[in-house]
């Protein structure tokens, strides 16, 4: 099972540098291996207008645990 090369950015509004986020068993994790969850997202979305840009937005939904509609998680190709 190779999912090393999905591409899922955590990026901020007043911020040209994203985070790389990878999913692991347990969610989506930061690059120093802590866990990057729902709420955190959701604080992060409404604080600092924070979006997930990924080209797999089924896995980072099933691993947040949010619906695929869920505002802020960008599609790209």
């Amino acid at each position: 099972e190779t999912r090393g090369n999905m591409k899922i950015q955590l990026k901020f509004a007043n911020s040209p540098y994203p985070v790389n986020l990878r999913v692991s068993g347990m969610g989506l994790l930061m690059p120093d291996g802590d866990l990057f969850d729902m709420d955190k997202f959701r604080e992060l979305r409404e604080s600092a207008g924070a979006s997930i840009v990924t080209d797999s937005p089924d896995e980072v939904c099933n691993a947040l645990g949010v619906p695929l509609n869920e505002a802020g998680i960008i599609t790209v190709k």
